[in-house]
């Protein structure tokens, strides 16, 4: 019997009644997964045997046989730059342009049938000469990308014949303007706008008040951070996007909170509150209600009041963001049923939110980046964190001891600790959290020398399956960057 791509132990505990494995009946059970926990108690003769990742060179024949099967006659591969095409039906052809760092040129296809053409960039930024305006040949358009373009992208006005668009990217792009036809393109549904403007910048985005009020398809919209929008102050006509589901870089400066309480089905959130804070002080989270938000995530330079209250106006949400001062954690977290997620980016006043935190009884993940703290311990204290998964600490300077009491973080898997140069020691309460499977270190050579075997601070750690320490001296060594980047991405799948 072959289970292919299991994702939990949960999983194979429905199933496993189903499949007795013993000497009487002699079955045999073949488990695909990428999560080798599946596995871990499946059975007593267990046989995990790893498989090896295909390196690039190897992906790279792989992709173009997975392209060239059965498609023949349909596929073109060619250098300098480098295209490939392939038809995936009859009625849609995909062309992918990968431009390799040093091109000077960008060579449009000619093909009228395209339906999605994306240029990447390369690991380098690319400088080559800007996009010509041959937009009108594509008029079955439905994808179109840049990615990466640092010398400037002047968008034709042509780009409005594109009308059956339904996504359009210009992430990480140099964008002299925003043409008023993109007004034309109705039928978006998202929207990347993700960019720079270099000098004069927002003189040359002020035609996106009038772009986005046409767009009433769009479900995700990315907006320009709000230091590239227009110089003067015009309020985005973001209520007319009655379909928007995720919404990013929202600000007061252009955007009215009552506005977007108005989207209801609004799921993803950000907004960066800068001040005067006049319109969002009036903030009422008894009248405006976020309520089905999943995502919620807040940046201020400034301690204030309105973030609470946003807060507050979203009690659904699985994932919090916070980045900046906040006044306090509100205690009704505590009551917020789906709350899972949270990452706290450069928030003040730790001290007091760890009290709030470790008591939130759904919180699996955490990430505790810049925070500052008033007192150089941090204490989680016995039965604190009762549902903890994974734990990240980074870049915490005022951190000199940390305490882990017993009975605290008793779920907890894995836990990463970067760069929090003045602690001196893993916590000794680590020894007693038995589920604890990988550690994840990034400190100076003592402190990881202390951890490994023979050193004052390995019997702490000695339980731990998998523990990968990188010495701050040598982590341009590319050391396994998985570990601590692979938990955030599994949060985000949840």
């Amino acid at each position: 019997m072959v289970l292919d791509d299991m994702w939990t132990r949960d999983a194979w505990k429905s199933l496993s009644a189903g499949f007795p494995m013993n000497e009487e009946t002699g079955s045999r059970v073949l488990i695909t997964t990428r999560n080798k926990e599946v596995v871990s108690e499946a059975h007593e003769s267990v046989y995990l045997h790893p498989i090896r990742p295909l390196n690039d060179a190897e992906s790279w024949e792989l992709f173009k046989k997975i392209v060239t099967f059965g498609r023949d006659n349909t596929s073109i591969f060619s250098t300098n730059p480098f295209i490939f095409t392939f038809r995936i039906n009859q009625l849609s052809i995909v062309r992918y342009y990968v431009t390799p760092f040093g091109s000077d040129i960008l060579i449009p296809p000619t093909d009228g049938q395209l339906r999605s053409l994306l240029y990447f960039k390369s690991d380098e930024p690319w400088y080559g000469k800007p996009i010509r305006p041959w937009f009108q040949n594509f008029k079955l358009l439905r994808v179109l990308s840049f990615e990466g373009f640092r010398r400037v992208v002047k968008l034709p006005s042509t780009i409005g014949n594109l009308v059956h668009l339904r996504f359009f990217s210009l992430k990480l792009c140099n964008v002299a303007r925003f043409p008023s036809s993109m007004s034309k393109l109705v039928c978006l549904q998202t929207l990347d706008l993700r960019c720079f403007g270099g000098f004069d910048m927002k003189r040359r985005h002020r035609n996106l008040h009038n772009v986005i009020r046409h767009l009433g398809q769009l479900r995700h919209l990315y907006l320009p951070a709000r230091g590239f929008r227009a110089a003067e102050k015009r309020v985005l006509p973001l209520a007319t996007l009655g379909n928007l589901q995720t919404l990013v870089n929202a600000s007061n400066y252009d955007c009215r909170l009552s506005d977007l309480a108005g989207l209801t089905n609004l799921r993803k959130m950000s907004i960066v509150i800068v001040p005067p804070e006049d319109e969002m002080n009036n903030v009422d989270s008894e009248t405006i209600q976020f309520n089905r938000l999943q995502s919620l995530s807040l940046e201020s330079s400034t301690e204030v009041e309105v973030s609470v209250r946003i807060l507050l106006s979203c009690r659904n949400i699985y994932k919090l963001e916070l980045a900046g001062p906040i006044a306090e954690l509100p205690k009704d977290l505590l009551e917020y049923p789906n709350l899972t997620q949270i990452k706290l980016y450069g928030t003040s006043r730790m001290d007091e939110h760890i009290k709030i935190l470790e008591q939130l009884p759904h919180l699996k993940f955490l990430w505790l980046w810049y925070v500052i703290l008033e007192n150089p311990i941090l204490v989680f204290s016995k039965q604190g964190f009762p549902c903890l998964e994974f734990l990240s600490i980074s870049w915490i300077s005022q951190l000199k001891e940390w305490r882990v009491e017993e009975g605290a973080m008793n779920c907890l898997r894995r836990l990463q600790v970067t760069f929090c140069s003045e602690l001196k020691e893993v916590p000794d309460g680590l020894r007693y959290i038995e589920k604890l499977e990988e550690l994840a270190i990034i400190m100076p050579p003592e402190f990881c020398s202390a951890l490994r075997k023979g050193g004052k601070d390995f019997d702490k750690i000695k339980h731990v399956a998998s523990v990968n320490l990188v010495d701050i001296s040598e982590r341009n060594k590319r050391p396994d960057w998985e570990q601590f980047s692979s938990e955030e991405s599994t949060a985000d799948a949840v």
